[in-house]
């Protein structure tokens, strides 16, 4: 599991770095730097604009004593997609620019819970916390 992991993220940078090039040769390279902020900054917008809608449904959820479930899953959606416009690179701009739409993120939101439902329910599922018992 872990070289898949690695062995994926070592394509990504590859990728990433020949499409930079790529890019960079074709309209050149402050354009292609100035874009690359750009996406940044609109994705720190983004993140922040749509996190404040989010957090006053979680109080809402957290008020009328309900598990904010959906709402967490939307938040954590949001704050990846907010991270992968911060790495440089297209490839990451585009998925994080994906995942910052409502109805894409809300989609990824309805697989990850069924992932999750799913591990529960066979038991694979494992958390771990640093909270320690008073004896």
């Amino acid at each position: 599991m872990l070289r898949k992991g690695l062995i994926i993220l070592l394509l990504l940078v590859l990728a990433e770095v020949s499409l930079l090039i790529y890019i960079g040769r074709l309209i050149g390279p402050l354009s292609t730097f100035l874009l690359l902020i750009i996406s940044a900054l609109f994705g720190l917008w983004t993140v922040k604009r749509q996190g404040l809608s989010i957090l006053q449904e979680i109080r809402f959820d957290l008020n009328n004593r309900v598990m904010p479930g959906a709402a967490l899953l939307d938040g954590l959606c949001l704050v990846f997609g907010g991270f992968l416009l911060a790495v440089p690179g297209f490839l990451t701009d585009i998925a994080g620019l994906l995942i910052l739409i409502p109805r894409v993120r809300s989609r990824a939101v309805g697989w990850i819970s069924a992932w999750i439902k799913d591990r529960i329910s066979r038991g694979s599922l494992t958390f771990f916390t640093s909270y320690r018992r008073k004896r």
